[in-house]
């Protein structure tokens, strides 16, 4: 497995996150489906390392990142180091920065030669297909290009997971279909990963395998089939 979560458990200001088991496979992309407070990007920035619960594991690549019980935390790997590559809701590029600044800054901690990183960097941007915008600044991209950027800053980290929050929610609604295809076919072609993208759009679960359901902190429903989201739909549980 990829991604194992075991008896995850994090409380703040009232609200509880309990995940008693959820996995994810080496070239899976699993959809966390919930109303906006279910508890999602809780869930994402405990995996990305940002978040420290007070209970559970988390395993990456068969290796454990965080370990915890009764608040004692014994395992915490940092988040610039549990190859997770994170594409937060605004995609929080540096405005001062240019597209190629961007994505160089977070390579920053791997300490890697000049030559090393404006290889990285210039790889990544002719994956996303921004390599003619590499000078432009964030006001200067549209929203679909900001997250290109946002993307290849996570992919640039060589990543094992790749954890998207709601990545097309700032994206105009015309347009996302187009990019859900793009960013399903450009990740497809590299199987050396797994996806984990939080959401509340029924619609992003066609470029999905696998669907997890939180609902008021609680993971109700983790299934390979996208037809069973329909019963939680109907009930009002997830939008």
């Amino acid at each position: 497995m990829m991604l194992v979560i075991k008896d995850l458990v994090k409380s703040y200001r009232g609200f509880k996150l309990t995940v008693k088991s959820m996995y994810v496979e080496r070239g899976n992309w699993i959809a966390i489906l919930g109303r906006n407070g279910s508890g999602k990007t809780t869930l994402l920035k405990s995996i990305v390392g940002i978040v420290l619960p007070e209970e559970g594991c988390i395993e990456i690549d068969g290796a454990t990142v965080f370990k915890a019980s009764k608040g004692h935390i014994a395992v915490n790997v940092p988040p610039g180091r549990r190859k997770v590559g994170y594409v937060p809701q605004n995609y929080l590029l540096y405005p001062h920065m240019n597209v190629y600044e961007n994505i160089a800054y977070a390579l920053r901690p791997l300490r890697l030669s000049k030559s090393e990183l404006m290889e990285r960097v210039t790889k990544v941007l002719e994956l996303v297909e921004m390599s003619e915008l590499k000078d432009k600044y964030p006001r200067e991209l549209s929203s679909g290009q900001k997250q290109r950027v946002a993307l290849a800053r996570a992919l640039a980290l060589h990543p094992k997971i790749l954890v998207l929050d709601e990545p097309f929610s700032n994206i105009d609604p015309e347009f996302r279909e187009s990019l859900r295809a793009e960013l399903k076919k450009l990740l497809s072609s590299m199987n050396d990963f797994a996806v984990v993208m939080a959401t509340n759009d029924i619609n992003d679960l066609s470029i999905v395998n696998k669907v997890a359901i939180l609902s008021e902190g609680r993971m109700i429903h983790l299934s390979e089939s996208r037809e069973y989201v329909k019963e939680f739909l109907y009930k009002g549980v997830v939008l």
